[in-house]
């Protein structure tokens, strides 16, 4: 039996009209951006159906702001004391795109950092609501937080979690295979011929990073060699890269490569290596993660592991924005695609 009225989702309308759940919800959302002859099926299948949105959902959220907020760690949107200040180039990427997403649905779009100790998490969260925030979207590492997620939840508060680390059953997600990728990333300077390759990683309570140190590890257990694989934690900052690089350096047997797990950290390793008087990539090559806008213009340009940043925060925001208006109930795991991008940072070994 067909179902029928408020008790249909975008799912079922996707399914009749043999388009995307997300099709749907642009659709319904009046996105400009979809084509007329999409627009007419997916009408035509909404009346066929009878499909009514969840206007109870939406009723029970209070007065609605029409504003989706994106959650950081507040030392990513707070400008220290001193003048050392660096925007991450991952989160500015997301934030970019995010913003697009959220105008084209007809959402304001705020960037917040949300202090992760319960009491100021409290406050931060009561804020949000005082603001009317209708939905978030949490990034690394604060989607990782089993309180802000218990807080989010206990709130009613719809989110969606960029590459989360834990709990990935917990809601919404939006990721790619992180440790796939850094075992792409050390295969490929395997492939070269390194078998001295370090790794410079993210912070421990990063998921992702976590899960990159996995792939690199997973890679070098195939090295039949004496090397001990050196992992020196960073902390995604250029400067970090730039202090282990020296470290690795001065070892007695230095890397021939270094895989950074972010592009920041690479640009650092680069900068190390120039000022140690490397003619790079033939003394050191190097790989980072992310393929931010950054890696085509450090000299040598950078072979890094290409994540689709843009997608990944549309996505998200589409996401959220069918959760808010109440058009899907169910949460969606979606995991895109990423891919190795060959520079010039990388050769084989002297």
């Amino acid at each position: 039996m067909t179902r029928r009225g408020a008790s249909l989702t975008i799912y079922d309308i996707a399914k009749s009209a043999s388009v995307s759940p997300k099709t749907v919800s642009r659709v319904i959302n009046r996105n400009p951006q979809v084509g007329a002859e999409l627009r007419d099926r997916v009408n035509k299948a909404i009346e066929e159906l009878g499909y009514e949105p969840n206007l109870s959902a939406r009723a029970l959220k209070g007065p609605r702001g029409y504003t989706l907020a994106m959650l950081t760690h507040p030392e990513l949107v707070e400008p220290p004391e001193d003048d050392d200040w660096f925007l991450v180039p991952y989160i500015g990427a997301l934030e970019a795109a995010a913003l697009r997403t959220a105008q084209q649905y007809g959402y304001r779009f705020l960037v917040e950092g949300v202090h992760l100790d319960a009491e100021a998490m409290a406050r931060d969260l009561s804020r949000y609501q005082r603001r009317q925030i209708d939905g978030v979207v949490l990034v690394p590492p604060v989607c990782d937080d089993a309180g802000l997620l218990d807080a989010l939840a206990a709130r009613a508060i719809p989110s969606v979690r960029i590459s989360p680390g834990i709990a990935p059953e917990r809601g919404a997600t939006i990721s790619i295979d992180e440790r796939g990728g850094a075992r792409a990333a050390t295969e490929h300077l395997l492939g070269l011929g390194h078998r001295r390759i370090a790794m410079i990683s993210g912070p421990s309570d990063h998921g992702a990073a976590t899960a990159r140190v996995d792939g690199f590890r997973d890679a070098m257990a195939g090295v039949a060699d004496a090397w001990e694989p050196p992992i020196a934690q960073g902390d995604f900052l250029p400067a970090s890269g730039y202090r282990i690089t020296g470290d690795l350096l001065d070892r007695a047997e230095p890397p021939t490569a270094i895989f950074a797990a972010n592009d920041g950290m690479a640009a650092g390793v680069i900068a190390a290596g120039i000022d140690r008087g490397l003619r790079l990539p033939r003394d050191l090559s190097v790989v980072g993660f992310d393929d931010t806008d950054a890696a085509r213009y450090t000299w040598p340009p950078l072979t890094t592991v290409r994540q689709p940043l843009t997608l990944m925060a549309r996505e998200a925001i589409e996401l959220l924005s069918a959760m808010v208006d109440g058009l899907s109930d169910a949460p969606a795991h979606v995991q895109l695609d990423h891919r190795l991008v060959v520079r010039k940072s990388t050769c084989p070994p002297l």
